[in-house]
């Protein structure tokens, strides 16, 4: 089975940041605003760059890096609609 992470998830997690950072600024204070901050962003970053490695103990299986098709390969299969 093919697991696969859609794009619009991650983005839903980095826009998930800051609208924590802002309700526990209003609930705790802004110093926790500035720490969620900083702590998500460090976090985030952290995660994107050892996933590749701990992606077949949460599920995924191992990652492939799998090249573009060539473009002159693409042009033969695509149809021009006038």
């Amino acid at each position: 089975m093919k697991q696969e992470c859609n794009l619009v998830m991650i983005w839903l997690t980095w826009l998930g940041i800051p609208a924590l950072a802002i309700g526990m600024g209003l609930i705790q204070g802004w110093w926790a605003a500035v720490f969620i901050l900083i702590v998500g962003v460090f976090a985030q970053v952290f995660y994107i760059k050892v996933f590749p490695r701990i992606s077949k103990w949460l599920g995924y299986g191992l990652i492939e890096d799998v090249g573009i098709k060539s473009i002159e390969k693409l042009k033969k299969f695509s149809i021009l609609f006038p």
